[in-house]
C-alpha cells in the first residue's frame, strides 16, 4: 500500500475513532478537554517523530482540523471566524498552467488546450470541507494551488492525491484552534 493510500485510511479510520470517543462524552467542555488533550500530545511529538510514526502524526494533525471539532466549551462554533471560504485568485494567475501536477504527479492534458481548459481556479490541497485554511492576500501560496475548472471539479474534496508531509501551515493552525478552545 502507498504511502497516500496507508494517509487517506489512517485519516478516515483515526476520525472515526474521534467522532465515536468524543460521542461518548456529555459536555462540550469535556470534548474540549479530549481535543486539547490530543492537540498537546500531537505537539509534543510532531517534530520528533520519524517513519510510520510520522505518518500517524501528520494524519493525527489532519484529524484536529475537522470542522466538526472546531467549537468552544460553550459549544459555539468558531469555524466561520478562522478563515473565509472564497479562494484569493489574482488576475494575471488565471492564464497559467493547471497545476495538477502538483497534486497528483499527473499533468493536466488540458493546459496544452487552452482554449478548452479556460481560466485557472483557486483550490484547497487540504479540503476546506475538512478543516483546510483558506489562503489570503498576504499568503498567497497557504493551502492553494492553482487548477482548471474540469481538475478542479474533478478533485472536489478528495484527499487521495494528497501528500501527507506537506503541511507546514498545519502547527499555526492548530494553535489558532486550541487558543480557541482553551477559553
Amino acid at each position: 500500500m502507498s504511502k497516500k493510500s496507508e494517509g487517506v485510511r489512517l485519516y478516515w479510520t483515526t476520525l472515526l475513532g474521534f467522532f465515536i470517543e468524543i460521542d461518548s462524552l456529555n459536555t462540550t467542555h469535556e470534548k474540549c478537554e479530549y481535543w486539547l488533550n490530543e492537540y498537546h500530545h500531537w505537539l509534543s511529538i510532531h517534530r520528533i517523530v520519524i517513519g510510520s510514526d510520522l505518518l500517524e502524526s501528520d494524519v493525527l494533525s489532519h484529524v484536529l482540523l475537522h470542522p466538526d471539532f472546531m467549537y468552544d466549551k460553550e459549544g459555539n462554533s468558531f469555524r466561520s471566524s478562522l478563515d473565509r471560504v472564497q479562494m484569493t485568485v489574482l488576475d494575471g494567475e488565471r492564464t497559467g498552467s493547471c497545476m495538477l501536477s502538483n497534486l497528483s504527479g499527473d499533468d493536466c492534458v488540458f493546459n496544452e488546450f487552452p482554449q478548452f481548459r479556460g481560466e485557472l481556479e483557486g483550490d484547497h490541497i487540504w479540503p476546506y470541507s475538512l478543516g483546510g485554511p483558506t489562503n489570503t492576500r498576504d499568503n498567497l501560496i497557504l493551502n492553494r494551488v492553482l487548477l482548471c475548472k474540469h481538475c478542479n471539479r474533478s478533485k472536489s474534496n478528495s484527499i487521495s492525491d494528497y501528500h501527507w508531509d506537506n503541511a507546514w501551515w498545519m502547527e499555526k493552525r492548530l494553535s489558532l484552534i486550541a487558543r480557541r478552545k482553551s477559553r
